[in-house]
């Protein structure tokens, strides 16, 4: 899932129809400008070489980045705590290549730094970088999970 901020309104399900994915908008913050988090997921198909849910990723990811046009971004994504090994790699040195590669800060939060809202076993990842750079990485994030 993709947390959205300064209370952003995307529409979704527009998003949601035009790849095949599901999704759902949930309220994390106490207050209307606070996070949202988007879960987006949906039914993989092995011999397909685009992901539903990556291509979703990366169309609300680009609607919410029509507001930031030139600034730096900020997002966020939930991962199962399984997965994380596959963006950290042996040493960190997966991560440490992929921020070489596509120019993003990329972090992998610790666990007594993770949101309250996440759950025990959820893990966050963040990126940040301009629109186009942060893509990227969240591009090869996304398929490595």
């Amino acid at each position: 899932g993709t947390p959205l901020h300064q209370g952003q309104l995307l529409r979704t399900d527009q998003f949601l129809v035009q790849t095949g994915a599901c999704g759902q908008v949930k309220e994390v913050g106490k207050n209307a400008s606070e996070e949202r988090l988007i879960v987006v997921s949906s039914q993989e198909i092995p011999d397909d070489p685009v992901s539903p849910t990556i291509e979703a990723l990366i169309l609300l990811h680009s609607k919410a980045s029509t507001l930031a046009e030139n600034h730096q971004l900020t997002t966020r994504l939930v991962v199962p705590s399984n997965k994380v090994g596959c963006i950290l790699g042996e040493g960190g040195k997966v991560i440490t290549e992929m921020r070489r590669r596509t120019g993003a800060e990329i972090r992998v939060y610790s666990k007594a730094d993770k949101p309250k809202y996440l759950s025990f076993d959820e893990e966050l990842v963040q990126v940040a970088g301009l629109p186009a750079i942060e893509r990227g990485a969240l591009t090869e994030i996304a398929s490595r999970l």
